[in-house]
C-alpha cells in the first residue's frame, strides 16, 4: 500500500497555515524546526522572522543586510526596525542599515538609539510609510561638515508619522530646531518625551502651537508629579514601558493605549488629574 509523503498536506491549507503561524508566534524558538517541515511551511514562517527586525547583534544585522541585497522581496514583510546601542554598530553599519531600509516599503515603526541617529537617515525614509517613530532629533539635524538639515524639510521626510517618542531634550534654547521639527510633522497626533527633558519650558504655551496633537505623554521612572504645572487637557504623565522599543510596535498598546484610555475616562468624568499609572491617577495642581 502506498504511504502518503510526510510533507503532503493533510489539513485544509488555510487551517494548516494558521496552525503553523500560531505555533511560531507562541513559541518563536521553534522557528528553525518549523522552517524544515516543508517548503510551504518555510514560505509561511520565513517572512515572520523579518516582521520585527530588532538588530541587537551582528548575526541579525548580517541577515538584514543580506536579505536586502539578495532577497529584497522578503523585505516586504518588515514592519518594524529597531536599532539599539551595540558595540558592533558604527557609522558604516548604520549606512548599510539605512540602505536596506529603503526596501522595507511596508515599514510601520522605526526606533533608533539617540547616538546612532544621523542626517543620513533622511535620504532613506521619504518613501516609507512610517507611522511610529522613536529617535533623537538633535542627531538627525546634526551639523557635520554639510549644511545643517532644515527642520521643516527634515520633518517632511516623515510625513506619515502619527506617534513619536522624542529622545533628548526639547526645552533648551539650543533645542529650538527640534521643536520646529516636531511642529512640522504633518500627521503627528501622539507625542511623548521623558519628563526630565521638558524641564524649564512652558509646555502649555508650546502645545498651543500644536493644534493637531491629541495626546502628549510625559514619561519617567519615578512617579512624582508634584511639580508639574500644566493645564493642557491633552497631557498625560505615566511611566516608561517595560520594553525600550514598545512605542513603535503597532501590535502592542503600551503607554499610548494607557494614555488614550485615561483621557477617555477623564472625558466621561471617571478620572481626574494629569497622570496615570495603570489604574491610578495623580491630581493636577
Amino acid at each position: 500500500m502506498a504511504t502518503a509523503d510526510s510533507t503532503t498536506p493533510r489539513l485544509p491549507p488555510e487551517l494548516e497555515h494558521r496552525i503553523f503561524l500560531s505555533a511560531f508566534q507562541l513559541h518563536p524558538e521553534t522557528s528553525t524546526a518549523l522552517l524544515r517541515v516543508a517548503r510551504r511551511v518555510h514560505a509561511w514562517i520565513e517572512p515572520e522572522l523579518y516582521r520585527t527586525m530588532n538588530i541587537r547583534n551582528p548575526a541579525i544585522w548580517e541577515a538584514f543586510i543580506h536579505a536586502a541585497k539578495h532577497k529584497p522581496s522578503i523585505m516586504l514583510a518588515v514592519r518594524e526596525v529597531i536599532v539599539m546601542n551595540g558595540t558592533f554598530v558604527d557609522a558604516s553599519a548604520m549606512t548599510e542599515i539605512y540602505e536596506a531600509m529603503k526596501h522595507c516599503s511596508r515599514l510601520n515603526g522605526l526606533c533608533i538609539a539617540q547616538d546612532l541617529t544621523s542626517p543620513a537617515l533622511l535620504s532613506a525614509v521619504p518613501e516609507l510609510p512610517i507611522q511610529r517613530l522613536k529617535l533623537g532629533i538633535s542627531r538627525l539635524l546634526l551639523h557635520s561638515g554639510e549644511p545643517r538639515p532644515d527642520p521643516l524639510l527634515a520633518a517632511a521626510a516623515f510625513q506619515n508619522v502619527t506617534h513619536f517618542e522624542v529622545l533628548g531634550r526639547i526645552a533648551s534654547p539650543e533645542a529650538d530646531p527640534c521643536r520646529q521639527f516636531i511642529a512640522a510633522l504633518p500627521a503627528l497626533t501622539h507625542l511623548s518625551v521623558a519628563r526630565a527633558t521638558a524641564f524649564g519650558m512652558n509646555l502649555d504655551s508650546w502645545l498651543a502651537t500644536l493644534p493637531r496633537l491629541k495626546v502628549m505623554v510625559l514619561i519617567s521612572w519615578k512617579v512624582n508629579y508634584d511639580s508639574l504645572p500644566c493645564r493642557d487637557p491633552r497631557i498625560v504623565a505615566t511611566s516608561f514601558s517595560a520594553d525600550w522599543y514598545e512605542p513603535v510596535l503597532s501590535y502592542r498598546g503600551g503607554y499610548w493605549a494607557r494614555a488614550e484610555e485615561f483621557l477617555e475616562r477623564k472625558q466621561r468624568g471617571e478620572a481626574s488629574g494629569v497622570a496615570c499609572t495603570s489604574s491610578t491617577a495623580i491630581p493636577s495642581l
